[in-house]
Parts: C-alpha cells; sequence; structure tokens
C-alpha cells in the first residue's frame, strides 16, 4: 500500500528538536505516527500504541527494543513489497541502537525509510 506523504512524512530534525525540547513527550507521537504508518504498509494493524507503551513501562524499556527490532523488519518487508530496495542491517541496527539507548536515532533511520516512500 501506498503511504500518503501528508500523513507519514516527518521532518527529522524537526521531530528530533521537539522530541529534546519536550523532554521525550513528542517522541511519543513520532513513534505512533512510525507504528501508523508501518501498520499502513503492511496492510496489518500489528503495532499498537498504548499496548507498546503499556509493555515497555512494566518491562523498564527492554519490550521497547524488541519492538523496534521487529518493526524494522516488517518495514523491510513493506519496503521490498514497493518493489523497492530494503535495508538489510535495519533490524540489526534497530536492535543494537535500542540497545544503547538510542531510540532517538532507531526512529530517525526509520521514519527516513518511511520518507523514502513517501516521495
Amino acid at each position: 500500500m501506498k503511504l500518503d506523504k501528508g500523513t507519514y512524512y516527518g521532518n527529522i530534525v524537526a521531530d528530533i528538536i521537539f522530541t529534546l525540547l519536550t523532554c521525550g513527550i513528542y517522541g511519543l507521537f513520532w513513534q505512533n505516527r512510525v507504528f501508523k504508518a508501518v501498520n499502513t504498509l503492511i496492510d496489518q494493524r500489528r503495532f499498537e500504541f498504548w499496548s507498546w507503551f503499556f509493555f515497555t513501562l512494566i518491562t523498564c524499556g527492554i519490550y521497547n527494543i524488541y519492538i523496534q527490532y521487529v518493526l524494522a523488519q516488517e518495514l523491510n518487508k513493506g519496503i521490498a513489497a514497493q518493489g523497492q530496495k530494503a535495508n538489510d542491517n535495519l533490524p540489526i541496527l534497530a536492535l543494537v541502537l535500542s540497545l544503547f539507548g538510542l531510540h532517538l536515532v532507531v526512529n530517525a533511520i526509520e521514519q527516513n525509510e518511511i520518507n523514502t516512500l513517501c516521495e
């Protein structure tokens, strides 16, 4: 399924700045947009914001590390389904960066992949 530029395209620099200025609160909205984009791309409702939020809280962030890996895998499948070249290293990169607490960087990389599909 084609991604709508008006809905899923994000200005990565602005997203990072707003996330830092709001001490991470804007990052939650950004994560939700990434979830919605990947759900649309794979034509399934696989990633839910509130369940992710709840399980991330009760596992002290461990669930987020897992979800970032799975999200990157599904994003790659969606990219390949669009006939574009997927980044095979994206899931491992998302996993490693998430392990080191660099979730903001993972979101930026995933948003860049989504922006490429929107163009």
